[in-house]
């Protein structure tokens, strides 16, 4: 960023900045806001260093802090770890008690959100957080992801296990902080005059039909369940079946 700072730093009449919600320190107290504490020892301090220098740069700019974006085409495909272990009928490895609560954001809501940024002064100089109105938990997630696919409540199986226990090399066992982890936008609402489009369902079932589908049909999957089967095949972890108590959201 810096470069053009250096370049075009005189002469941009707006600069939006893709930042991330990830540079908020683990905390208490839900849901984090843009003036919440930040962690410069995050494994995101480089978006935050760069908002940093924006700020000092005099730079007319706005920061877009997102959670997770789901979505069609999602470099980080979060929903196919779960879409592929749903379609070969697996049990999903949640981390924990699985109760931690996630935000998301399809990530068209994130592109008109950025949109509405332009041509508005009141942005300038500010931070948004940018995902849905809501949050959801990890094994609600799991169950909205089965009935986007088009499956019962009793085909999904969920086996928790602790992170900890196990040796799992350079393999990913979830795609999520094992933490409580969402973002208010009343703020991004009010300035931008934005509202997120996508309910989480319907956002799943999106990316479902128009990335996964298709992707599976490309034989562009891994299919790497390396991790899974260490954990699956360790007799200390326990499997729970969804008794039909409804999803954990808010």
């Amino acid at each position: 960023t810096q470069p053009l700072v250096d370049m075009f730093g005189k002469t941009v009449e707006h600069f939006i900045y893709m930042s991330s919600a990830g540079v908020y320190k683990k905390s208490t107290i839900f849901p984090h806001l843009e003036e919440s504490e930040t962690d410069p020892k995050s494994r995101h301090k480089g978006k935050l260093n760069t908002e940093q220098m924006l700020k000092e740069s005099g730079v007319p700019f706005t920061s877009i802090r997102p959670t997770y974006i789901y979505g069609p085409y999602n470099y980080n495909p979060i929903e196919e770890f779960f879409f592929e272990r749903l379609d070969a009928g697996r049990a999903i490895c949640v981390p924990g008690h699985g109760d931690h609560f996630t935000g998301l954001g399809h990530v068209e809501d994130l592109a008109v959100a950025m949109a509405q940024v332009i041509g508005r002064d009141v942005a300038k100089g500010q931070i948004y957080n940018v995902q849905d109105e809501g949050a959801i938990t990890f094994t609600g997630l799991v169950k909205e992801c089965a009935l986007a696919m088009g499956k019962k409540e009793d085909d999904v199986k969920v086996q928790f296990f602790d992170p900890k226990a196990h040796d799992l090399g350079k393999s990913k066992a979830f795609p999520m902080r094992e933490q409580h982890f969402f973002t208010g936008v009343s703020k991004a609402m009010n300035d931008l005059d934005w509202a997120p489009k996508f309910s989480l369902r319907d956002g799943l079932v999106d990316s479902y039909n128009h990335d996964y589908v298709p992707k599976k049909a490309a034989g562009g999957l891994k299919n790497d369940f390396t991790a899974d089967d260490i954990i699956l095949n360790d007799d200390r972890v326990a499997v729970k079946m969804f008794d039909g108590m409804g999803v954990d959201s808010l």
